[in-house]
């Protein structure tokens, strides 16, 4: 009930500010959207409990389809409806939408051991906020695959020629949004000689310390190459992750990081113009 009555609250305020009658910002608002998140997970952990407390003592073919259908029929009544109301932000993918795809791709977990599905969850948590363009590349649209190959080529370029000129007794601090792309730098082979040098790799995406231990905790996974292209091009962003380690990566959260665990803040660094000290970084959290 606390579940369903928060999700009356937040869709209420949402249709406050949607007719313009409350000033809040329920989409953008870090608040909100935790909020939002908050009542997401806790109908996925809902339906979760109950496919496991449904199959206690065996699975049931059709009692399962049944219920299935019932919420494939109206994610698909969601999705019409707001086609016809707002064709041009209608909900093609929503919580129901959600709850009838994750109820399939929980069928294999009801089997499995509790260190495989700890291990799954830790994996679908963490490998969405360090996936690069190359990882990418099956799910670009064709017409949009050129620009986007001629972009990342053009920056490529600027980073090589950028290493290519150091000299040996330069360092480098690297400022990296997304660090996935860290590993196509360490192995190309103007690139990787120079990693030495790297002082300090500042990365973001991320957005909490929390994700961060978890991507080195779970880098050098192996690649699960069967279960489809989301499960491979995910185990292979984790996989992948132990190439960071050359970059001596530093994470600077969001500001405001995750509501649960007041962890949002931002980086300072002081720089010695004669270089005689090594640069000083320290986190400063913001207080709630």
């Amino acid at each position: 009930m606390l579940a369903v009555a928060a999700m009356i609250v937040y869709h209420a305020s949402w249709d406050l500010q949607f007719l313009r009658l409350a000033p809040v910002d329920v989409v953008a608002h870090p608040v909100w959207r935790g909020f939002a998140i908050s009542i997401a997970g806790s109908f996925l952990a809902l339906v979760g409990v109950s496919l496991v407390l449904a199959t206690r003592e065996g699975f049931v073919r059709t009692a399962f389809l049944r219920r299935l259908a019932i919420v494939a029929a109206a994610a698909g009544a969601v999705t019409v409806a707001t086609y016809f109301a707002m064709p041009e932000r209608f909900i093609f993918f929503g919580i129901l939408h959600c709850i009838a795809v994750s109820s399939v791709l929980a069928l294999p977990f009801l089997a499995a051991p509790i260190w495989a599905v700890a291990l799954a969850a830790a994996v679908v948590a963490v490998a969405p906020k360090f996936i690069a363009l190359p990882v990418f590349d099956h799910d670009i649209l064709p017409e949009e695959r050129e620009a986007w190959s001629r972009l990342r080529q053009q920056h490529f370029s600027q980073l090589r020629a950028a290493f290519a000129s150091l000299r040996s007794h330069q360092r480098v601090l690297f400022f990296c949004h997304d660090p996935t792309a860290l590993p196509f730098l360490a192995r190309d082979e103007i690139i990787q000689p120079k990693l030495q040098q790297v002082e300090r790799t500042i990365i973001g995406h991320l957005h909490s310390n929390l994700y961060f231990r978890l991507s080195k905790l779970l880098s050098g996974l192996p690649v699960i190459r069967f279960g489809g292209h989301s499960i491979r091009k995910m185990t292979t962003a984790v996989n992948e992750a132990r190439y960071w380690k050359s970059f001596q990566v530093q994470l600077c959260p969001s500001l405001a990081g995750i509501d649960l665990l007041n962890d949002g803040g931002f980086l300072t660094i002081e720089l010695d113009s004669e270089a005689s000290v090594p640069m000083r970084i320290q986190f400063r959290a913001l207080p709630r």
